[in-house]
């Protein structure tokens, strides 16, 4: 799949991903292969066209029946977390969901076996990543924690919902050195998870970090961002006050009545003295 046949296809605010990659970098996200992705993938594709405005915003989405598409930090995180090792040519992927990390995948993996539980989501991921051009994707309908056992052994396994544990049944299903990469929680606490196989099966477990962590990272850049926003309004407002009491001051000198509307920049004069 050629990814600049689907570049620029239908909103194409390049602001507006700029902005979404230089937080991606901000975050920690590294691999410019995972980064040139998620900055010319059209998300937007892959959501209602009432969200489209949001879809480069790095926040999840609803796509209905209760599920969302994936925060773009999540996707790239994830992505990268599996793509560290040159020889990863298949990946299952548990939750198909919009398609979108789906097709993420799909340009940095020879094959690509996706599961999805909802039938009309598995449908309708299907219908747009084939008509966009993908060609490299198995599309299964099922219970993705019981994998796809007619297409393993697995070079790596994304579980894009958070799980209770590590499920067997998946890692029986990861080749030699396979890595399984998913949320898992822990005493109420999500955690991302990365879980490498070595021989007989053995895996060597690491916490990647703390999903409310990276969350909250996230949010505080927002914060600032909006306290910038705040500072600027702030100075307006005293400027305002400032013109105000200054034609005020004028006014009462020459006795001279007035009225200010909602903008500093009318008000009315009752009187031409002024």
């Amino acid at each position: 799949m050629d990814i600049n046949k689907i570049i620029g296809s239908g909103l194409t605010s390049q602001s507006s991903r700029e902005k979404l990659v230089h937080e991606l970098k901000e975050l920690g996200i590294k691999n410019s292969e995972v980064i040139n992705l998620i900055s010319n993938m059209p998300r937007h594709l892959f959501i209602d066209t009432a969200l489209a405005s949001r879809a480069y915003e790095n926040v999840s989405l609803p796509i209905g029946f209760k599920q969302t598409i994936s925060q773009p930090y999540m996707v790239a995180k994830m992505t990268e977390l599996i793509h560290e090792m040159n020889s990863m040519n298949h990946v299952l992927e548990i939750g198909t969901g919009s398609g979108y990390q789906t097709s993420i995948l799909s340009m940095l993996f020879k094959k690509v076996t996706t599961i999805e539980r909802i039938s009309a989501l598995h449908k309708q991921s299907k219908k747009k990543l084939t008509q966009l051009g993908f060609k490299n994707i198995s599309f299964i309908l099922g219970d993705g924690h019981l994998g796809f056992l007619n297409n393993a052994p697995y070079d790596a396994i994304i579980i894009t919902a958070a799980a209770d544990e590590l499920p067997e049944t998946l890692i029986e299903q990861l080749s030699p050195a396979g890595r399984i990469v998913l949320p898992l929680m822990h005493r109420g606490e999500q955690k991302l998870i990365k879980s490498v196989v070595h021989a007989r099966k053995r895996s060597t477990v690491r916490t990647v970090f703390d999903c409310h962590v990276e969350y909250t990272k996230s949010k505080q850049i927002e914060k600032r961002q909006l306290n910038r926003l705040h500072r600027k309004r702030a100075l307006l407002i005293k400027s305002r006050f400032q013109l105000e009491n200054q034609i005020a001051e004028q006014a009462v000198r020459k006795d001279i009545s007035f009225e200010f509307f909602s903008s500093p920049k009318y008000f009315k004069i009752c009187s031409n003295s002024f």
